[in-house]
């Protein structure tokens, strides 16, 4: 109730979550302040929303240290987080009394609230009590946490982020680790990327006013600590795009000086951050930055800080977005003189077309299974529906079946007028249980100037005629396992039409979209694989 009532700013509703004779303490700063019964109480809370105004969204959660009974209530300690649509948060210590009605608590009668830190909050064990699923990790607090840390045999650890979770790269053995929190400076990891089993624990110092300096890490009851090793650090940059949309991100700079091109990181699909899904982006990063390249990352626009909507922007417009972040980086004085790369995964391939297309100035392109590097969107749908379909077991019969309904609907979107085809072939389908979920909508279900992935992303574009008359150098990962990308197709019509004066394509075999090491693609999720093919990050960062 108290949360939904931050959430409208609504005392009345705030107030009647508390007895009639309640009593609320504030103690900020040398403010003290007292309220007591519901009457006074909604006063309060009236004078509180009064000040913080109706457009300002407000979200109040709570990490709870400790639970007991208190006579025939119950006792609550902890830290909570006021966090403010435009992104600013406060926080405080609290201490509330609750009854015990029919076995379960239900309204306050003690209130008292302190000052608190974000540190103090995000430090305490265990997750935030609601919506702790959806709880994205604090920026500002966790990146003092990411970076490279060195083991005694020389091994370098590297520690990255995703929007919800740490990871972890050993970078002599390439096992990668997808963390789980237990607090703010404890993690664990288990046998593949994602799991919820413990084999390895992790934790790091205090971060005071600089960065976490110590990484400890228990394996098969052996504990080994890691020092910092600094190899460049990370500033805060914001930009504009061609349509006026802020962008925000970071660039990394090099430790040790260095003339090396300098690296625009492209996203691949989806609503990815600058650290991009799985912290892939990050891990690349790290990789660029240590070799020596200056690498600029960013939110895409609608996540993170970044404005903008990205499910309506199709390849034109984030490739606008690339430009806008190349400019970012000749803007800057310590690096105008160098030239430029783009880089990516997947979707990326795509971006990088369009934005080469669009008048970016990359000298060079590296790619890491990007099926935008030799084959339009509408191809990689369908290999990816064939091989996903496969992997559950569906006989050839009915996967030809679907697929020829969706390209039934490719042929549909791009040409309205063979609606007929559309449903003839989508009745037929329809009729196979065993596929019906793989079944794209049929022609009276589709809204053609809706903002929908097929309306919005360019369904025919073939890249392969951009590197066609592209001069720079080329560098294109392919992996053997790939489940969104045909390697063998992408590989020989690359060589076919391009040649290989200025292309080179790298086969990592036995890898899958990501480079992660798997036995087939049907065993290629982040909860069967464990590590990087041991060839992939010198093959991203060769110079």
């Amino acid at each position: 109730m108290l949360r939904e009532a931050y959430r409208i700013q609504n005392a009345s509703v705030a107030a009647n979550a508390y007895t009639d004779d309640a009593i609320i303490e504030y103690a900020y700063g040398s403010d003290r302040t007292r309220h007591v019964g519901r009457e006074d109480i909604e006063a309060s809370f009236s004078d509180f929303f009064s000040q913080i105004g109706t457009q300002e969204q407000i979200d109040l959660n709570f990490r709870i240290e400790s639970s007991a009974p208190e006579g025939e209530n119950l006792r609550d300690r902890g830290v909570y987080r006021l966090r403010f649509a435009s992104g600013a948060a406060s926080y405080g210590y609290f201490e509330v009394e609750r009854v015990i009605q029919n076995g379960a608590s239900a309204m306050f009668t003690f209130d008292r609230a302190t000052d608190a830190t974000r540190d103090a909050f995000e430090a305490l064990p265990g997750p935030v009590l609601f919506d702790a699923d959806s709880e994205q990790l604090d920026p500002a607090y966790y990146r003092r946490l990411t970076g490279r840390y060195q083991r005694p045999d020389g091994c370098d650890i590297i520690v990255t982020q995703s929007a919800y979770r740490l990871f972890v790269r050993d970078g002599c053995t390439e096992v990668w680790q997808g963390l789980n929190r237990v607090s703010g400076l404890e993690w664990t990891g288990g046998e593949t990327v994602l799991s919820s089993n413990v084999t390895t624990t992790f934790k790091f110092d205090e971060p005071t006013t600089s960065d976490s300096q110590t990484l400890t890490m228990t394996q098969n009851g052996q504990t080994v600590s890691a020092k910092r090793n600094t190899a460049y650090t990370k500033d805060e940059i914001s930009f504009q795009s061609s349509d006026d949309t802020s962008l925000s991100g970071l660039i990394y700079r090099p430790v040790e000086p260095s003339t090396k091109a300098s690296v625009v990181l492209i996203h691949g699909s989806g609503p990815q951050d600058r650290n991009g899904y799985a912290s892939i982006i990050a891990v690349i990063a790290d990789e660029f930055a240590a070799n020596g390249h200056a690498v600029i990352v960013f939110d895409k626009r609608g996540t993170g800080s970044s404005e903008g909507d990205w499910s309506r922007a199709g390849f034109d417009r984030l490739a606008e977005d690339v430009i806008a972040a190349e400019k970012a980086l000749l803007a800057d004085e310590a690096l105008s003189d160098r030239p430029v790369i783009y880089a990516g995964s997947s979707q990326a391939g795509w971006v990088a077309a369009t934005a080469i297309e669009r008048g970016g100035q990359a000298k060079q392109i590296v790619l890491l299974g990007a099926a935008g590097a030799a084959i339009s969107v509408r191809e990689q749908n369908i290999y990816n529906t064939r091989i996903r379909m496969g992997c559950s077991g569906i006989d050839e019969t009915s996967i030809d079946l679907a697929l020829r309904q969706q390209n039934a609907f490719f042929d549909f979107v791009a040409n309205p007028a063979m609606s007929d085809t559309l449903q003839a072939v989508t009745e037929q389908a329809s009729a196979d249980e065993t596929i019906r979920d793989w079944l794209f909508p049929d022609a009276e279900s589709v809204d053609l100037d809706g903002d929908n992935w097929f309306t919005t992303l360019s369904l025919e574009f073939d890249p392969i005629t951009v590197w066609a008359d592209y001069l720079g150098q080329m560098t294109f990962i392919f992996s053997e396992h790939d489940d969104s990308t045909p390697t063998d197709r992408a590989i020989s019509r690359l060589k076919d039409t391009i040649g290989e004066d200025n292309l080179q394509t790298v086969l990592l075999d036995g890898a899958q979209h990501l480079g992660l090491l798997a036995s087939g693609p049907c065993d290629a999720s982040l909860s069967t694989v464990s590590r990087f093919h041991p060839d992939l990050f010198r093959a991203l960062t060769d110079d």
